[in-house]
């Protein structure tokens, strides 16, 4: 499971890095075959800015993903979905296989280092701070909870 997951984050993050510099070297190839043209020289090199800074954004995300995890996790096995279905699918997907937690990453949330957190206990938890979803789930883990399911949660399905 996690060697699956981290294949699919791995294929999809080379994908993504591999675009904007495609597009880095396709401009500057563009740029010195029309070194005589400098409207078109500054348009490519336009475009060359805004592609290594997609890159960089990129790069950046990775690297504060690797070091929070790092910083703040010891030691954790998860599916990561990164198929392109709606989230009302992966979360029915996720109900049926009776996972206990579902976290829903989007912009806003990576923005705010927040989770929006579904579980299979209580249902819609809401929002959280990424560090007490952390705290919360790590108590769980060390106190060897098991939260039982909140009898109306079926109707809520």
């Amino acid at each position: 499971l996690a060697i699956t997951s981290k294949n699919t984050f791995l294929s999809n993050m080379s994908h993504d890095m591999r675009t904007p510099l495609n597009a880095i070297f396709g401009f500057t190839s563009l740029a010195r075959r029309n070194a005589g043209d400098p409207q078109a020289v500054l348009s490519y090199l336009d475009r060359i800015e805004a592609s290594s800074r997609q890159l960089l954004d990129l790069i950046d995300k990775v690297l504060e993903i690797a070091w929070t995890d790092s910083r703040e996790l010891r030691s954790a096995e998860v599916e990561c979905d990164l198929r392109s279905e709606k989230t009302g699918y992966k979360i029915r997907e996720a109900q049926l296989k009776k996972t206990p937690y579902m976290l829903v990453v989007g912009q806003q949330e990576e923005a705010d280092k927040t989770v929006s957190v579904r579980s299979r206990f209580a249902g819609d938890e809401g929002v959280k701070p990424l560090g007490e979803f952390i705290q919360q789930i790590s108590e769980e883990i060390r106190t060897k909870e098991i939260r039982k399911e909140e009898p109306n949660l079926q109707q809520q399905k």
